[in-house]
């Protein structure tokens, strides 16, 4: 069991660290601002390779390439995996969501692959990027945020409870 988990997180690090790559270039945006707060791994592979661990300090060079591109990679890889910043503090513009029961019903789930080339050959379950985007107005059409992905979840689920009570509210009244 012990080592199927770590060849799971070992397996979602690299697909992280592939898509982290493409976006890398001038390491700005959500990557630029992962540097800033110093997280980074220090080991080749990722803090989810086995015996990967994970450091706040930003490493020098890791299995090629520049430290900084490392330094991306690894705090994508980091953030993808395990957890989002989400206080308040570091927060602004903050507006209430929704409703997004009705997207949520347009949303086309379905099985599918990912290219040969991105080394990942597992079946996988889940919306397309672009009909994310276009539904919920969040994401750049090619990468759907985890952290996005709950907010919509907990905002449908929260929609479906208050239909809910009003349906109870109904037949009980």
């Amino acid at each position: 069991m012990g080592t199927q988990i770590a060849q799971i997180l070992s397996s979602n690090a690299q697909f992280a660290q592939k898509l982290a790559a493409e976006e890398e270039a001038a390491a700005g945006g959500f990557l630029g601002s992962l540097l800033k707060l110093g997280l980074s791994s220090v080991s080749k592979g990722g803090p989810f390779a086995p015996g990967g661990t994970f450091s706040s300090a930003v490493p020098t060079t890791t299995s090629g390439g520049s430290s900084a591109k490392n330094a991306a990679i690894s705090a994508a890889t980091q953030a993808a995996v395990t957890a989002a910043i989400s206080s308040s503090d570091f927060k602004e513009n903050f507006v209430p969501a929704g409703p997004y029961l009705e997207q949520m019903a347009k949303l086309d789930i379905g099985m599918w692959n990912y290219k040969p080339e991105l080394g990942d050959p597992d079946t996988h379950i889940g919306p397309m990027a672009e009909d994310f985007q276009r539904l919920f107005g969040v994401g750049d059409g090619r990468h759907i945020r985890f952290i996005d992905v709950l907010g919509v979840l907990m905002k449908t689920v929260k929609e479906l409870n208050a239909e809910l009570i009003e349906l109870r509210r109904k037949v009980e009244g």
